[in-house]
């Protein structure tokens, strides 16, 4: 039997691979990082202020920059 991989694979259900792994949390390391509200990632690098504060308003701003700039050019009257 197959299943669907969540990026467009196929895995078959008696595969060797290993699909999911759960954290070990008598690992200290896990454990400080999950402490220190890091636990989300592994390179060390939280999300606030870098992503969410800078990255996303820009994305969100030009989004709708654009497509106000692509509605105004192509007004069809």
């Amino acid at each position: 039997m197959l299943l669907s991989g969540s990026f467009g694979g196929w895995i078959h259900k008696n595969s060797p691979i290993q699909i999911t792994k759960k954290p070990d949390l008598n690992d200290p390391l896990l454990r400080a990082k999950l402490a220190k509200g890091m636990g989300h990632n592994y390179y060390g690098e939280p999300a606030w202020p870098n992503d969410l504060l800078y990255i996303f308003p820009v994305v969100i701003l030009g989004t709708i920059a654009y497509k106000t700039l692509f509605e105004c050019y192509f007004d069809v009257n």
